[in-house]
């Protein structure tokens, strides 16, 4: 239902949603013991998987994974996917381990106001910091109009940097975001919008410089709300 909600939100709003996913994959090692008390599945590498938390599976929403601090791992307690469908969550990852951020440790006015914390609630905001710098390019680049939601992940995703497993996968996502990457994207040269009906057909030129070794595109989509089973 939460994941359903969300979605709905971006379609009517056409707002960009960015979402944690969660720091759920450690409960499943402190539990291996009793695995009917885990959120997760364990696989054959010895991971566990499917404990995406919330709205984190909503097909719409930009999902974030969190990895340490030096730019490769991923950290013990991001949650990792698939979502029940089998779609890629998280969608991408970013620097969740040990953030100064503020933090009121002090209710008591005498100070302490920040703090070291690790979390996907710390690689979120992250990725919607670049988010919303990408909006802004986006503005100046088409008279002030917003960045739409789908042409923000895939401008993330597209531009991602893959580590972890070869691809995308069910730890990492798409990869680590790469700011300076999405945003050389949004020129119009590098990116399309549009809409086809059903059965049409809608053919794109994409000029490839001599010398290129490799093309990457990604084709993402606002989608309907799921089905409640």
């Amino acid at each position: 239902l939460e994941s359903q909600m969300a979605d709905a939100v971006v379609i009517a709003t056409n707002q960009i949603v960015v979402k944690a996913a969660g720091n759920d994959r450690t409960d499943c090692w402190f539990q291996a013991a009793d695995p009917d008390n885990c959120d997760g599945v364990l696989a054959g590498d010895g991971e566990y998987y499917d404990n995406v938390t919330d709205f984190g599976n909503a097909k719409n929403v930009i999902t974030v994974g969190a990895i340490k601090d030096n730019g490769v791992s991923i950290t013990s307690f991001s949650s990792a996917g698939p979502a029940n469908d089998g779609r890629i969550k998280p969608d991408v990852v970013a620097n969740g381990d040990e953030l100064l951020s503020t933090w009121n440790t002090d209710t008591g006015g005498g100070g302490g106001y920040y703090s070291s914390i690790s979390g996907t609630s710390m690689s979120a905001p992250v990725v919607t910091v670049v988010v919303a710098q990408l909006a802004e390019h986006y503005g100046n680049l088409n008279a002030g109009a917003d960045l739409p939601p789908d042409l923000a992940k895939a401008l993330l995703i597209n531009t991602s940097t893959d580590i972890g497993r070869f691809g995308p996968d069910y730890l990492y996502g798409y990869g680590l975001v790469n700011a300076a990457d999405a945003k050389d994207q949004l020129s119009p040269e590098f990116n399309r919008n549009g809409s086809v009906a059903d059965t049409e057909i809608d053919e794109y030129v994409v000029v490839v410089a001599a010398g290129t070794t490799a093309l990457e595109v990604a084709l993402n989509w606002i989608d309907p709300t799921g089905v409640i089973n």
